[in-house]
Formats: structure tokens, C-alpha cells, sequence
């Protein structure tokens, strides 16, 4: 389910980036962000299916190592999310500059003008389509994540020790 929600939600927001980029060029100086305003819907979905199938994805490396690692699953996500952006911000600030894009100017040339909206719009809607593409790779599907899930709780079930609480809380192993 959180695949399909996944593939979903970045299809559409590639329709929207791509309604975009060709509504920039259709657009008057001044005219409703319409596409911005849609694009973040499809951007705020995706972003919070991110931090599920990140979870599942801990599951999943534990089933497969028989070690939990939650605190570097979650590391390597934020470093590799901090990364992107940085490099997506960079990108997109070259691509304005090779457009010709005069820093404090009232009006920009039309160079300037195409370079920003294919930087909001074209290129934005080729990294979704590739991230779609990855997401139909993803081999978690939910039955099988659930079975991986039974797995694990057997595994961890069969393999703690039987415990008790002592009179103060601390949980000691029985003998």
C-alpha cells in the first residue's frame, strides 16, 4: 500500500511539475502559482511516504542481518536527504546562471526567463520520473512485508530470555 501511495503520489506530482513547466511559459508576469501550490500537495505526500517506507526498511534489514540498526538506517537517510537538497539547490542555481539569470535586475533576459522554468518545472519532473522508477523496483510489497514482520517477531520471541520484574521494576533474567 505505501508503495502504491508512493508510486501514486509521485506520478502526480511529475504531471503537475510537467503542467508546470509548460504553464510558466503560458503564465503573465504576476499570475496565480497554481502549479506551486499543487506540486507541495504531491511533494508533502511523497515526503511523509519517505519516512514509512524508511521504517520499513529498518524492518527489513533486521529481518535480513538479524541486527536492528534504526539509528544508522535513519543517519544515512538524513545525510543522503541533506545531500540532495544541497546538490538540487546548487543545480538548479547553475542552470539559472548559465540562463543568464542579472542578480537585483527588474526584468531578466528571456534566456534567464527559460532557464528558470525549465530549472521549476522540466527538471524537477525528470528526477520524479526516475524516482518513480525506483520506487516500482522497491521489493517490499505489503504482504510481504508483513510476512517479514511475523519473522521477526518470531526470531525475537525465540530468541530473548525469559524474563521477570523484580519487586523494583528492573526486569531480571530468570534462571
Amino acid at each position: 500500500m505505501k508503495r502504491k501511495t508512493a508510486e501514486l503520489a509521485k506520478i502526480a506530482t511529475t504531471i503537475v511539475a510537467l503542467l508546470a513547466f509548460f504553464a510558466l511559459f503560458a503564465r503573465a508576469a504576476g499570475a496565480q502559482n497554481w502549479d506551486f501550490d499543487a506540486r507541495t500537495i504531491g511533494l508533502g505526500g511523497v515526503n511523509t511516504l519517505m519516512f514509512a517506507l524508511a521504517a520499513d526498511t529498518v524492518d527489513y534489514g533486521e529481518w535480513k542481518s538479524g541486527h536492528r540498526t534504526e539509528g544508522a538506517s535513519y543517519s544515512v537517510f538524513s545525510f543522503t536527504r541533506k545531500i540532495g537538497q544541497g546538490v538540487g539547490a546548487a543545480l538548479a542555481a547553475y542552470a539559472i546562471g548559465l540562463g543568464g539569470y542579472v542578480e537585483g535586475a527588474s526584468t531578466q533576459p528571456g534566456s534567464a526567463v527559460r532557464a528558470i522554468k525549465t530549472a521549476a518545472g522540466l527538471v524537477p519532473a525528470a528526477f520524479i520520473v526516475v524516482a518513480v522508477a525506483i520506487i516500482a523496483l522497491y521489493p517490499l510489497t505489503e504482504d510481504r512485508f508483513r510476512e517479514i514482520i511475523r519473522e521477526v517477531a518470531e526470531r525475537r520471541a525465540r530468541d530473548a530470555p525469559a524474563t521477570r520484574l523484580t519487586h523494583v521494576g528492573v526486569v531480571d533474567p530468570a534462571s
